[in-house]
């Protein structure tokens, strides 16, 4: 193609060739200029399928980096303009996964915990519905990454146990230990392996310092004499702080201090509670036992109800009447117990269950005064990101529920106490 339509297509490829494996302050500049001339070329012609698959390839990736710059909420905008590129698109289920995987990351990476899981979820539900799991699937190394990415996540603002589940089950994949079929470890495979480890190695620590060391162990075995120091130092920084002796932590921090602070600071971090932790606390492990076991299953948020969207709202309304009494007298468990009943109602509510397709009014009411609730006790405990993030939640929520309330003077009530909530909470954001 010539002309100044072709120099702009020529230019693009050749920004994002460039950006390609920098660091991200390097790399920004030049997406961002790509992105440019990338939104000029599909305005010229908004429906091609070939414009609309680069674009969303190019956001995808300027997603990522922006993430890794510390500026996750733009990436999250970004991420959110990639997938609606290639939701038009035949073929693209796979792509759309993983942008919705990278936008969990950032979700996270921004605070936003109750919509980083949930997103992550879908991620992984997606290559599932695409059969990755089978032998032949040409995207069973997409699933296992994807997978590991689900763990970070969870690892990062959900249940630890089952973020420890999502990582073995990612671990068995990459070393033929789980279901399917094997795959050689490249080095882009070798690092997702990596850092499934470092979420067993650091989710374990406390509770199973064994098996936390095992994983470390691993690490050190699979990096030892390579360029990847960063990870070495943190493997060999834990093994040290968990009695791995001088010698470890000294490695460590010839191998690279700051990496090796920041794993001993994160271990010090107070950790979250489990999911059964929880239920144990609200005296309903044996009613609600079943959503730990079936998750130690499928570890995902729906697989703990078997992919069943009606068990999802069914459960969700059960663990909603435990969490909003524990949030007063137990904040720590009642968070748990609110955010997994907000996961499920969500998973419920994407799958289109009956109970919120066709009687709206009184699930959709429970999940929304938990949504409630549990904003108020977020930030009460000062976590400002979550309960706005929560808060954004019972919006959604809200706008379904609204005009079912204008022939019932109490439901309007409830409503109007409900829309105060959000204005408190994001004024001044």
């Amino acid at each position: 193609m010539f002309g100044a339509e072709g120099r702009k297509i020529n230019r693009v490829s050749k920004l994002a060739a460039q950006a390609r494996g920098l660091p991200p302050d390097r790399a920004l500049p030049l997406l961002l200029e790509a992105r440019a001339l990338g939104d000029e070329l599909l305005a010229m012609d908004p429906g091609d399928p070939g414009r609309l698959r680069a674009t969303g390839s190019l956001l995808y990736n300027l997603g990522g980096a922006l993430t890794q710059a510390g500026r996750p909420e733009e990436a999250v905008t970004v991420l959110e303009e990639a997938e609606e590129c290639y939701a038009p698109l035949p073929g693209t289920e796979h792509l759309i996964a993983d942008v919705q995987c990278r936008r969990a990351t950032a979700l996270a990476a921004g605070g936003r915990g109750a919509s980083a899981v949930v997103t992550a979820d879908e991620a992984v539900h997606r290559y599932l519905r695409l059969e990755a799991y089978e032998d032949d699937s040409p995207y069973y190394a997409d699933l296992a990454r994807v997978l590991v990415m689900n763990a970070r996540v969870l690892h990062a603002c959900g249940d630890p146990d089952l973020a420890v589940a999502a990582a073995d089950e990612a671990i068995g994949m990459y070393t033929g230990y789980g279901q399917g079929a094997t795959f050689d470890i490249t080095q882009e495979n070798l690092n997702y392996l990596v850092m499934a480890l470092e979420v067993v190695a650091e989710a374990l620590t406390v509770r199973e310092p064994d098996r936390a060391a095992g994983a470390d162990e691993s690490i050190v075995a699979l990096l030892d004499g390579s360029a990847y120091t960063a990870d070495l130092a943190r493997a060999c920084a834990r093994l040290g702080q968990r009695g791995g002796g001088a010698a470890q932590a000294s490695r460590a921090r010839e191998l690279n201090a700051r990496q090796a602070a920041e794993a001993l600071s994160r271990l010090r971090e107070p950790g979250r509670p489990a999911l059964a932790e929880s239920l144990a606390a609200a005296g309903a492990a044996g009613e609600l036992g079943s959503l730990v076991t079936s998750g130690e299953t499928m570890p995902i948020i729906s697989g703990r109800v078997g992919g069943d969207p009606s068990l999802a709202a069914e459960a969700g309304r059960r663990l909603a009447g435990y969490a909003t009494r524990l949030l007063r007298t137990d904040p720590q468990h009642g968070q748990r117990l609110a955010l997994e009943a907000h996961y499920l109602f969500a998973f419920a509510s994407r799958s289109n269950a009956p109970e919120l397709r066709y009687a709206f009014w009184e699930t959709g009411q429970v999940w929304a005064g938990l949504l409630a609730d549990a904003t108020r006790s977020f930030a009460e405990a000062g976590d400002k990101r979550m309960a706005l993030d929560l808060v954004g939640w019972l919006a959604g929520v809200m706008r379904n529920l609204g005009p079912l309330a204008l022939a019932d003077p109490g439901a309007a009530r409830l409503v109007a106490q409900w829309e105060e909530l959000i204005r408190r909470t994001t004024a001044g954001r």
